[in-house]
């Protein structure tokens, strides 16, 4: 009896494991990065796989510049034949992958502060409830000159669907800049994102079925609730600890 009780508990242990898993994602994007790869390659694949799901971004503006410190550039969500959406990335990146400039945070939604760069640069949604598309972000540029940034924004449809990767067509700019890139600290490889892969660009002029490329790792930013686990954990341990005593 006391073996059926510990493989009773394993059991529990594994469900406990990739519940935690979906629970990140259903209260947020369990990654910081729009990496393909990665997001496919989680437990239970609770944002299931990428494709053209008829998502596409367009902008408050007809050109890729932008002013330090603002005025906010607004991107709205629209879709073709697909009307809600349940998850949501958003982000610009400099040639670094630091995550740059901050989103106006609206009602389901929050910011990932754990991410690269500025603490209000990374927008998730706070639920999986479904939201419509037609829907408005606001992001305000980075106070001073980053240099080139890459505005990023992954769409999940639902575990079933899977989800969206959309990359501007091209970086936005400072009109007439004059930003020199820091120098590299070490020999590695260039990691800023590819412009030249984009799955729909956000003024929609440019799609491809590229794969779309990060060379970052991502290994440290697929994260669990731990509060979570531990909340769910808390529950069953004294029942375990109670049956085991039984036997």
């Amino acid at each position: 009896m006391r073996s059926i009780i510990h493989t009773g508990f394993l059991y529990i242990a594994t469900i406990l494991a990739f519940v935690t898993v979906a629970y990140a994602f259903s209260t947020g994007a369990g990654t910081c990065n729009a990496d393909q790869a990665t997001i496919e390659a989680v437990n239970s694949t609770p944002m299931g796989k990428e494709g053209n799901l008829g998502y596409s971004v367009t902008m408050s503006q007809d050109n890729h510049y932008y002013v330090p410190g603002g005025p906010g550039i607004q991107f709205t969500i629209t879709g073709t034949n697909i009307t809600t959406f349940k998850g949501i990335l958003f982000y610009g990146a400099d040639t670094s992958n630091n995550h740059v400039g901050q989103w106006t945070v609206s009602s389901g939604y929050k910011l990932m502060a754990n991410c690269p760069g500025d603490p209000q640069g990374t927008l998730t949604h706070n639920s999986a409830t479904n939201k419509p598309v037609n829907t408005t972000f606001s992001w305000t540029p980075p106070t001073s000159d980053a240099g080139p940034i890459t505005v990023y924004c992954v769409i999940c449809a639902s575990s079933e669907q899977g989800f969206q990767i959309i990359q501007s067509s091209q970086p936005f700019t400072v009109n007439g800049s004059t930003f020199v890139p820091p120098a590299s600290t070490n020999n590695t490889s260039d990691t800023s994102p590819s412009t030249a892969a984009s799955k729909n660009s956000v003024t929609g002029t440019n799609s491809t079925s590229t794969p779309h490329p990060t060379a970052i790792s991502n290994a440290d930013s697929l994260r669990m609730s731990k509060s979570s686990f531990l909340i769910q954990l808390a529950l069953f341990v004294p029942l375990i600890v109670s049956l085991l005593n039984k036997f």
